[in-house]
């Protein structure tokens, strides 16, 4: 952050006065002052509130970068690298990258834990999904006259460059190396998406379908998302499906059965459609196909015989979070004491107690009182600004906003808050909204 100050003070000084910034801020001070009154290590608590001001600092860092396809990048990378990880981990059997869960083998990557794996993949799934619909994007008369005068010859290319105004390079690129990057993309989108689904997770599948459809819903006019999205549900489901419960002894047959799947999105990629429906037709039909998913990894789940009760005993655990908090509710019991302060409620209500209370504003509550709850109802309320605002002034915000929106979703079921790894990806892609809010507000 201080790197990025001294590089570009105006937009590091503009990115700090962000809403999500300084709700950031409080809660990292509130955690930290709670080692005074900690029934933990006050280390804990203090280490807690670097971690938390660390997210805001990387905000920070992150909205002085330009363009936001720079921010896209760096949640692409970080997708297919947590998602490549995770399937050879599985594949090979090598814990703790995979994890055995009820008898079947699961990507957990670098975060040791699948459901983390399946927020980052679905975070970059438009990122993806953009990429591969390249070869589709409209470019309108201006773009197709500069492409066709590229092709002439060097004279051409030099008179086309000179005209526009845009490097050679990128003339290429319009011109000759749409299908290819069109094709990689559906190939990383296949694999992220199959990622998400043999992590076997609900909540990483709900977030996957909603994030390919907010991808096509905001995308611009120019790129149709609809097509290739639905391929892309289609196909990861129907390698999912091949692969099944065997992921960790699965032979090379049915690897590659699995993988032949992949063929369908890249054909749809490479292919430019004769017509194109209407996008809230292909909202509609992407929407469908995310609820079908979701609908069908929740029977897969029922079928598994090991996870108890229909929330996987979250309403314990929040009823738990509820009783502890009431017996302390406005200094709490410290940063990092969820499992010490709630054991004795947890175990009137589950066999087994557990470390976090996978929903962040009743962890809050336990651990900081009213004051840290207020102070994540603050962090959701600046999100949602944040959000609200990107894609009312930014045409690039479908890239970011799955990303930004899946995070604090997550929490209020699950526990990637506690996975900074996680944190930084969510704040890279923030950071990015910052800035293009920011850039689109100057203009």
């Amino acid at each position: 952050m201080l790197a990025a100050a001294w590089w570009t003070p105006a937009d590091a000084a503009q990115a700090i006065r962000a809403p999500v910034v300084w709700a950031l801020a409080a809660l990292a001070l509130l955690s930290s002052l709670s080692s005074v009154w900690t029934i933990g290590p006050p280390s804990q608590a203090v280490r807690d509130g670097g971690a938390v001001l660390a997210l805001a600092g990387v905000v920070v860092a992150a909205a002085t970068l330009r363009p936001p396809w720079v921010h896209a990048g760096l949640l692409l990378a970080a997708g297919l690298g947590v998602a490549i990880v995770g399937l050879v981990a599985a594949i090979v059997m090598s814990e703790p990258l995979a994890l055995n869960i009820c008898g079947t083998w699961r990507p957990a990557g670098p975060f040791e834990y699948p459901p983390a794996v399946g927020l980052v993949c679905a975070g970059a799934l438009p990122v993806a999904v953009a990429l591969g619909a390249v070869g589709h994007a409209r470019m309108g008369l201006a773009g197709t006259a500069l492409t066709r005068l590229y092709a002439l010859g060097p004279v051409g290319r030099a008179s086309a460059a000179a005209v526009s105004g845009v490097p050679p390079r990128l003339l290429a690129f319009g011109t000759r190396g749409r299908a290819g990057v069109a094709v990689a993309g559906a190939l990383c989108a296949w694999l992220l998406a199959v990622s998400v689904a043999l992590t076997a997770n609900r909540t990483a599948v709900a977030l996957a379908g909603g994030s390919l459809v907010a991808a096509v819903w905001l995308a611009p006019r120019r790129l149709e998302l609809g097509p290739l999205a639905l391929a892309v549900i289609a196909s990861a489901a129907a390698s999912a499906l091949v692969v099944g419960t065997h992921l960790g002894d699965a032979g090379a047959g049915r690897l590659l059965a699995a993988s032949a799947f992949a063929a369908l999105p890249c054909v749809v990629a490479a292919a430019r459609p004769l017509a194109a429906a209407r996008r809230g037709g292909w909202i509609a039909v992407v929407a469908v196909a995310a609820v079908a998913a979701t609908g069908a990894s929740v029977a897969a789940d029922r079928g598994s015989g090991c996870q108890g009760d229909a929330s996987h005993g979250r309403v314990g655990i929040w009823r738990a979070a509820v009783a502890t908090a009431s017996h302390r509710p406005l200094q709490g019991y410290g940063s990092g004491t969820f499992l010490q302060a709630s054991r004795k409620e947890q175990l009137e209500r589950r066999p087994r107690p557990t470390r976090f209370a996978h929903n962040l504003p009743l962890e809050a509550w336990v651990e900081l009182g009213v004051l840290g709850l207020a102070f994540v109802l603050a962090w959701y309320a600046a999100v949602g600004e944040l959000l609200v605002r990107a894609v009312r002034r930014n045409g690039s915000a479908y890239l970011l906003v799955p990303m930004v929106a899946a995070f604090p979703l997550a929490n209020l079921l699950d526990w990637p808050w506690h996975l900074l790894g996680a944190g930084v990806v969510w704040a890279v892609a923030a950071g990015g909204l910052v800035a293009a809010s920011a850039s689109s507000g100057r203009r």
